[in-house]
């Protein structure tokens, strides 16, 4: 009898602790999506394009000032294009204007040919830029937006180009015509944390 009820209570321990150990598990995953979710939004700034050869060259002093879109964020979170106040609703319109340059006008980026295996001869702005300037103090949220408008802007042009020039959209294309295309158009953001560190670099560019 002394055996049975010990063998009982061993049972018993055991699947407390158990339990126990699920609760601390379970306890352990709240705090880690807790403490993950309320990482500061303030200050936060992302390489966006560190491992873009292509906008690594965006420093060269042979970039003309036609070929780049200043886009700033203050510390009010305001944008600017050009140091000209942009709502962010207008950026992605004006982001596909000035990647396209579709009326080839002289103060957008200049337009050039090239053989491409893939898709014959292309007209596009190689040599375009988009500058972006965050403020320490901008907010997180403000920062995602307008990133996203920049991409967003981009895919619409790899659309609109696909449509145009090879009849079909982009997603229906294959996937060497899918990847040459993102390679003519691609993200193109050189990404400065303060916006006086744009301005020095806009400063050297030269004229046209």
């Amino acid at each position: 009898m002394f055996v049975r009820q010990r063998r009982k209570k061993n049972t018993d321990i055991l699947k407390i602790n158990s339990s126990s150990a699920a609760d601390i598990a379970f306890l352990l995953l709240i705090f880690f999506i807790l403490t993950s979710s309320l990482a500061p939004e303030k200050g936060l700034f992302k390489r966006y394009t560190e491992n873009n050869t292509d906008s690594s060259n965006a420093n060269k002093q042979d970039i003309k000032r036609r070929n780049i879109m200043q886009l700033q964020i203050d510390k009010n979170n305001h944008v600017f294009w050009n140091d000209t106040p942009i709502a962010i609703e207008r950026l992605r319109m004006a982001a596909v204007e000035f990647i396209g340059n579709p009326e080839d006008d002289s103060s957008l980026p200049e337009k050039i040919k090239e053989e491409n295996t893939f898709l014959g001869e292309v007209t596009y702005t190689k040599k375009h830029v988009i500058y972006l300037a965050v403020s320490d103090s901008s907010n997180y949220a403000t920062y995602l937006k307008v990133l996203n408008e920049l991409t967003a802007a981009y895919r619409e042009q790899r659309n609109t180009y696909s449509e145009t020039v090879l009849g079909s959209s982009f997603l229906s294309l294959d996937k060497e015509r899918q990847g040459e295309i993102k390679k003519i158009f691609a993200h193109k953001i050189v990404e400065k944390e303060e916006p006086k560190q744009l301005l020095s670099d806009i400063e050297r560019i030269k004229m046209p």
